[in-house]
C-alpha cells in the first residue's frame, strides 16, 4: 500500500527553528535531492547557549521529547541544572551543594535529579515549577555502609527507579530504590547479596530492567540481568566470565530497553562490548578501536550510539551500531574535550550529548546534538 507524502516538524535543539523534512515516499526530484542532502549533513553539532555562559560541566541528560529535556552538572560543589523548554536551554535556579549522579524525567513536569552530599545521598524532584530536596532513605549496605545514590531512570508513566549502591563505579553491593510519589523507597530483587547493581533501564511500571554483575567461586565477575514484568522478578543470565571482580572494567555501565525484545547494554572490559537483548538470548559484539563504551542512546532507526569513555581529546568522538560499526566525530574544540553522557529524542533521529571542554584550563559545559 502507498503511503500518503506528509511533511514532518522537527525542533532543532540550537534554537527554535523548525525544520520541515520531506516523509519517505513519494515526492518531487527536488525533495528528494533535499532529502539526500540533509542526510549527508547529519552530524554532531555544537549547541550555543546563553545557558552554557558558565563554569563547570554538564555530566548527564534525559530527553524527554521534542520540547522538553533536563540536563544537570556542576560548578565548584554546587549542582547546576539545565532545562529544555522546545525553544531554548534555560538555566534554573539552584542552591543545592551536591555532586549529580544521575537526572530522570517522566515529562516536564515530573523529573528526579540525584547525587552525593558528602556521605549522604541527595535526591531532588521537580514538580513543573521547582526542585524540592526528597527524600532517599536506602537502607545500609551489610548493615553498616551507607548505600549512595548511583544511577537513575524513568518513564512516561511516572515510573522512577534508581541504584544506590557502595561504589557505582567498580561493583560492590548494592540496592534497588523506587520512587512511590513522595520518596525514594527499596524494593526487593531476588538477587545475591553480594549482587552488585550498576544499570537500570525503565519503560513502565510494568516493565523495569536492571544489571550488573555476581561474583562467582573464584572472585569473578559473572554478568546478570533481571526484568520487572509488572508482577515478578526474572533473572536472565548473560553469557560469559567478565573477570576479576571489583574493578572498573568488569562493569555493566549501562542499560536501554527500547521494546519488548530488544534492550542493550554495555560492557567496559578490555576492548568492551554492546550486548543486546532480543526476546530470548543476550548476545554481545565488541566495539572497535580498543575503546570502553561508557553511555548507551538510541538512535530512532532501531541502532544506537555509543559514547566511549572520554579522554580529553579535543574532538568528542561517537561510536554509531547499525549492524556494523562507524565512528563519528563531533565539532572540533580548542582544549580538552569530555563528553559524559547522551540521550535520543523520541520520535526523532536526533541525539544530544553533554559534557565539558577546557579551552583554557577551567572546565565550561558543552551540549552537542546529532542532527
Amino acid at each position: 500500500m502507498r503511503r500518503k507524502a506528509t511533511t514532518v516538524l522537527t525542533v532543532a535543539l540550537a534554537g527554535s527553528v523548525l525544520v520541515a523534512v520531506p516523509a519517505s515516499g513519494a515526492g518531487t526530484t527536488a525533495q528528494v535531492k533535499a532529502k539526500a542532502k540533509a542526510k549527508a549533513a547529519a552530524r554532531w553539532r555544537n549547541v550555543s547557549s546563553k545557558a552554557l555562559k558558565t563554569g563547570g560541566s554538564l555530566d548527564h541528560i534525559d530527553v524527554v521529547s521534542r520540547t522538553s529535556a533536563f540536563a544537570i552538572g556542576s560548578e565548584g560543589a554546587k549542582a547546576k541544572l539545565l532545562r529544555w523548554n522546545g525553544k531554548s536551554w534555560q538555566r534554573q535556579k539552584s542552591s543545592w551543594n551536591f555532586i549529580p549522579t544521575g537526572i530522570a524525567a517522566a515529562g516536564p513536569k515530573k523529573a528526579w535529579a540525584i547525587g552525593l552530599a558528602g556521605n549522604k545521598s541527595a535526591a531532588l524532584y521537580w514538580n513543573g515549577k521547582s526542585w524540592k530536596k526528597v527524600a532517599y532513605a536506602s537502607p545500609p549496605l551489610a548493615g553498616v555502609i551507607p548505600a549512595l545514590p548511583a544511577q537513575i531512570a524513568a518513564a512516561k508513566d511516572g515510573a522512577a527507579f534508581s541504584i544506590a549502591s557502595f561504589n557505582a563505579y567498580n561493583g560492590g553491593l548494592s540496592s534497588l530504590m523506587r520512587w512511590n510519589g513522595a520518596r525514594w523507597v527499596p524494593v526487593r530483587v531476588p538477587m545475591p547479596v553480594n549482587t552488585s547493581l550498576t544499570a537500570v533501564s525503565v519503560r513502565s511500571k510494568k516493565d523495569v530492567w536492571v544489571g550488573g554483575t555476581v561474583p562467582n567461586a573464584a572472585t569473578h565477575a559473572l554478568p546478570v540481568s533481571w526484568h520487572w514484568n509488572g508482577k515478578s522478578w526474572k533473572k536472565i543470565s548473560i553469557p560469559g566470565d567478565w573477570g576479576l571482580a571489583g574493578t572498573q572494567q568488569n562493569t555493566m555501565t549501562d542499560l536501554l530497553a527500547v521494546g519488548a525484545k530488544s534492550v542493550w547494554a554495555l560492557r567496559a572490559q578490555g576492548r568492551g562490548g554492546l550486548l543486546h537483548w532480543n526476546g530470548s538470548a543476550w548476545r554481545e559484539v565488541g566495539t572497535p578501536l580498543g575503546v570502553e563504551p561508557y553511555r548507551l542512546a538510541a538512535d530512532g532507526r532501531g541502532g544506537v550510539w555509543v559514547l566511549p569513555v572520554p579522554t580529553g581529546a579535543k574532538k568528542t568522538r561517537y561510536l554509531h551500531w547499525s549492524g556494523r560499526w562507524t565512528v563519528v566525530s563531533g565539532p572540533g574544540r580548542s582544549g580538552a574535550t569530555k563528553p559524559v553522557d547522551l540521550d535520543w529524542m523520541p520520535g526523532t533521529k536526533y541525539a544530544v550529548s553533554v559534557g565539558s571542554s577546557s579551552p583554557k584550563g577551567s572546565p565550561l559545559p558543552i551540549i552537542e546534538v546529532f542532527r
